[in-house]
């Protein structure tokens, strides 16, 4: 059996944190229905992280629906005990760029 594990990096978390903040200050029913939106994203990335298309290189993006939020990740598979790990590289907003990539494992420790 193939486990999956999900790991999300600092810059992910800050930038959800500031997004949930954002839309708490507007109404936090907004920052409720987002935070769902993202665990939505969360669910579908680990039952089946094939699910998305690649669009950066290895980097694939899952949508929300309902907010102009895209979850990033990568998914890597442990060569000696064959578990996935499914890496959530950054949570943006559709209008901000993903530029400037590069994967390390230390941002996710």
């Amino acid at each position: 059996m193939v486990f999956k594990r999900l790991h999300i990096s600092k810059r992910a978390k800050i930038n959800f944190g500031e997004a949930l903040d954002y839309y708490q200050k507007i109404n936090p029913k907004y920052s409720e229905a987002l935070y769902a939106e993202v665990f939505k994203c969360y669910y579908y990335i680990v039952r089946n992280p094939y699910m998305f298309q690649k669009r950066y290189d290895e980097v694939r993006i899952c949508f929300t629906e309902g907010y102009p939020y895209a979850v990033y990740y990568i998914v890597r598979i442990d060569p000696t005990t064959s578990e996935e790990h499914i890496y959530i590289v950054n949570i943006l907003h559709t209008k901000r760029l993903f530029k400037n990539f590069k994967f390390t494992i230390s941002e996710y420790n």
